[in-house]
């Protein structure tokens, strides 16, 4: 029982207003699926409900995962996203020679709990919430897992699983003209055209993100995402800048080449 007391205790001596949540030493390494569970079991738990689901007994967290499901430490994933992952290289996500622009810095790349992992980017159209007529591409080479609902995501191991290896996130794909899955694309094809399908949005744009192994990777981090050289910061969510060299853009919801235009190359 001493695992699972150590995954669950930051969280809920935090909730229980015990101990001190800012000392690295009550700090676990775990992955995103155990990171889930800890939070759910502990957020609305007292110190004596706590007591009882790390315990043994019957109505133990453990013990009633056991009967149902076997034993939880035989298929133990461990730390899926290793300390030195580094990022394949990535180009722009849409064709060379033109701008598009950089709108939305680092935000949640699914909803509002979900890692900073996605940033935003508009055609130069004027277009509200129609279909752009511009075309976005694969920034690297790989699988198309899935496309439907305005999602089209890019398999890099090509091995057909999202949750293993790099996964690369397009949202707000129109479905018209957009890849079938199936498709095997090299680094550069066409994807689909740049809408307002798919989740909440308010005007036409790209939302790219990236995940290794089932998780978001965050965009400024320690393995900050990079287009054709061009490197995310955060600021708040949405807001932010993409450098290269002494090179700066700035995320606004606007169109100027030299504040926030990006060129593919």
């Amino acid at each position: 029982m001493s695992l699972l007391r150590e995954l669950l205790i930051y969280r809920v001596k935090r909730n229980a207003g015990r101990g001190n949540p800012s000392e690295p030493e009550k700090r676990t390494p775990f992955n995103a699926g155990t990171a889930a569970v800890q939070y759910l079991l502990a957020y609305n738990a007292t110190w004596e409900e706590w007591e009882t689901i790390c315990g043994d007994g019957p109505e133990s967290f453990l013990v009633t995962y056991e009967g149902l499901f076997g034993d939880p430490f035989e298929r133990n994933a461990g730390i899926s996203v290793p300390p030195d992952l580094r990022q394949p290289d990535l180009r722009l996500p849409w064709e060379t020679g033109l701008t598009w622009y950089f709108t939305g810095g680092p935000h949640g790349a699914w909803n509002d709990g979900s890692g900073w992992a996605a940033v935003d980017f508009i055609t130069p159209e004027q277009l509200g919430c129609q279909m752009s007529a511009e075309w976005t591409v694969a920034a690297a080479a790989g699988l198309v897992t899935r496309s439907k609902d305005g999602v089209v995501i890019i398999d890099l191991d090509g091995d057909g699983h999202e949750e293993t290896g790099w996964n690369l996130f397009y949202m707000h794909v129109a479905a018209d003209d957009q890849v079938p899955a199936g498709t095997f694309v090299d680094e550069g094809q066409r994807l689909g055209h740049p809408s307002c399908e798919g989740g909440y949005s308010t005007a036409t744009h790209l939302h790219f993100a990236r995940r290794y192994d089932g998780e978001w990777i965050p965009a400024d981090g320690s393995c900050p995402l990079v287009l054709s050289g061009w490197q995310a910061h955060a600021s708040v969510p949405y807001e932010g800048t993409m450098t290269r060299g002494e090179e700066v853009r700035t995320a606004c919801e606007c169109r100027e080449d030299e504040f926030n235009g990006l060129t593919a190359e």
